[in-house]
Formats: structure tokens, sequence, C-alpha cells
């Protein structure tokens, strides 16, 4: 016969773990640094700027990182030529609708 506390020994290592995983979540967003956030921009941006057509983009020279305000931590402003990108990150290193402005004229 097995022991009434043995029946709970599952139930107590799926919390354990789901602590674990959660522990490590919250430490990974502490240690989200500005550097981290604008680099995921950047790369993102070019991406998109490939897919618009634009194989020569370079983040290096297109892009500005500006502080937010509210729920957006960083804003990272991308322009070339005639299109603008505009990614609004949170401190969690999340997007928050990315604008993709077409030609200004």
């Amino acid at each position: 016969m097995i022991p009434n506390w043995l029946w709970f020994a599952p139930l107590a290592g799926l919390t354990a773990l789901l602590a674990f995983g959660v522990f490590r979540l919250g430490q990974w967003s502490a240690e989200m640094t500005e550097t981290d956030v604008i680099l995921r921009a950047s790369d993102q941006y070019l991406i998109d700027a490939a897919q618009d057509g634009q194989p020569d983009a370079d983040a290096t020279t297109d892009c500005v990182a500006l502080p937010g305000s509210g729920q957006v931590w960083i804003r990272v402003s991308c322009v070339r030529g005639a299109r603008s990108y505009i990614y609004d990150m949170t401190r969690k290193g999340m997007f928050l609708r990315p604008v993709h402005d077409g030609p200004r004229t």
C-alpha cells in the first residue's frame, strides 16, 4: 500500500518546477538591459527593411534610441531613405505596436 503523502509527490514536484520557471523568467526580465532591447529592435529593423526591399539597411547608421514614457521604456526610430520604422519597447524587451511609415513627402 502506498502512503497517502506519496500521492502528493507529483503535485509537489510540478509546483517546484513551475516555481523555478517563474523565478528564472523574473531573473531574465530583471537582467534585461537597454542595450539588449535596442539590439532586439535593430535586428527587427533589419528584417523589416529587407522585406520592404531595402537590403542595404544598416542599423548602426539608420537607428537612434530615445527614452520613452509610460509603458514605452525605449523608442527605437530607424530611417532609411523615405521610409521610417518606429519600435516602442517595454522593460521586458517586448514590442509595442511597431510602426512602419510609408514614404514621407
